[in-house]
């Protein structure tokens, strides 16, 4: 014990001595006691610690314990928690650390970490179908007794037969659940439910073709839907049953080859639907007739083709994310002449067809073009002019000949700012 508080010691010395304290109220207080400083301070000087010197800071006493909660919830509390089986607890590296991520390889790491920071701990991953069982009964137990509170998004990979059974009790403030490559070939008896009762958002990657205990399951709190998924007649009639029972989702996202037979299914039984987002389609099955969209009001897509803008249609489209030729999709932004936002990405867009968004859509409020080729300030110009109900606009200025000229002309009637690249353009109230 005494070796562990003599080396948070030394770290924090050295911290003290060797850098520069941007904080001047810490600056000051650099030869005073540790424990003496104010708190502000002592958590800028352990965020200096990795986080298995802050779990053998916690483990000295009760207030060091609540310094490195304080610590870790400052530096961790944004990043997801990878728990990766098999448990090595022989090699080097147990615990690696991402500006986005840490991953933790080590079983009593593991559990010790669950112990000390669990109250604070908010998004967790795991993969553990090569863990013992015993291993995975105990972590599931440690997550149901120490992150219950504050646990919001958790992504379960490779799950397999009855793990979900393990969680003691159900995790009610979990929001968030992506399951990915699951392995079970469930009967509907156990649901997805009994152990996450209010998830709002469910992301499916490579899912079993039937899967009972996640397909065949009312969600009342769900919302929002992203399917990452091989598409398959298998998976097709889970989904059909999944959407029956969920008519409330108003947001999804789909990308798999082959969904046109997903988006038949999701205007069949979703009629609350209102974002709808399609990436890789393969256009193999054309339907017989036109998939309408009553309530969706916001579209995102990478899909181009002319097949597919003609077979889909809206009926009160106010939102486009689009990511393709413009050229190709000419005919949908016209068939839409009430869009209020659009968003084009793409290699090559003309300062003519530029112009025919302004005329074809009147209500446009907010545009943003992602172009690799140099725009004419004159088009931008003009556009503004012309577009009576443009208020932002987001623009690419690769060459960097834009801005000079659009804030001469802008004046005092629009704010204009560049970031890099981008320059932002808004219209001030009067």
């Amino acid at each position: 014990m005494k070796f562990k508080v003599c080396f948070i010691f030394l770290n924090c010395c050295f911290f003290l001595a060797n850098s520069n304290i941007a904080d001047d109220r810490c600056a000051t207080q650099s030869l005073v006691n540790f424990d003496q400083m104010i708190s502000d301070c002592q958590l800028l000087i352990l965020e200096k610690l990795d986080l298995q010197s802050l779990m053998m800071m916690a483990q000295t006493s009760d207030y060091y314990k609540s310094l490195a909660i304080g610590v870790f919830k400052r530096k961790y509390g944004h990043k997801m928690i990878l728990i990766r089986g098999s448990f090595m607890d022989d090699i080097i590296d147990t615990i690696t650390e991402s500006s986005d991520q840490i991953t933790i390889k080590s079983y009593d790491m593991t559990l010790m970490m669950f112990h000390i920071f669990g109250s604070v701990i908010q998004k967790l991953e795991m993969a553990l179908r090569f863990v013992e069982l015993n291993q995975r009964r105990v972590i599931h137990e440690q997550i149901s007794e120490y992150c219950s509170d504050s646990l919001h998004s958790i992504s379960l990979i490779d799950l397999e037969e009855d793990e979900l059974e393990e969680f003691p009790k159900p995790l009610k403030n979990v929001k968030n659940l992506k399951v990915s490559r699951n392995f079970i070939a469930s009967d509907g008896k156990f649901k997805v439910t009994n152990v996450f009762p209010n998830i709002r958002r469910l992301e499916l990657n490579q899912i079993q073709e039937f899967d009972g205990f996640i397909l065949d399951v009312l969600i009342p709190t769900l919302e929002e839907v992203e399917i990452l998924n091989p598409f398959s007649q298998g998976l097709q009639m889970g989904l059909e049953m999944f959407f029956k029972k969920n008519p409330q989702i108003r947001s999804l996202n789909l990308q798999f080859f082959n969904s046109m037979y997903c988006l038949e299914i999701a205007n069949k039984f979703l009629p609350n639907l209102e974002e709808l987002g399609i990436n890789f389609l393969n256009q193999g099955h054309i339907p017989d007739n036109e998939i309408h969209f009553s309530n969706v009001k916001k579209l995102e897509t990478s899909t181009s083709g002319r097949n597919y803008f003609n077979i889909i249609t809206f009926k009160h489209l106010e939102e486009l994310d689009l990511t393709c030729d413009p050229n190709e999709c000419t005919d949908f932004i016209e068939k839409n002449p009430n869009l209020e936002k659009l968003q084009i990405t793409t290699h090559s867009i003309t300062d003519a067809e530029i112009m025919m968004i302004g005329k074809l859509l009147m209500n446009l409020k907010e545009l943003s073009i992602k172009n690799k080729i140099v725009i004419k300030a004159d088009t931008i110009i003009r556009l503004i002019q012309e577009t009576e109900k443009l208020e932002k606009l987001k623009l690419n200025d690769p060459g960097n000949t834009l801005y000079e000229t659009l804030s001469q002309y802008l004046g005092t009637r629009w704010e204009i700012r560049k970031e890099g690249e981008i320059i932002f353009i808004e219209k001030l109230t009067i």
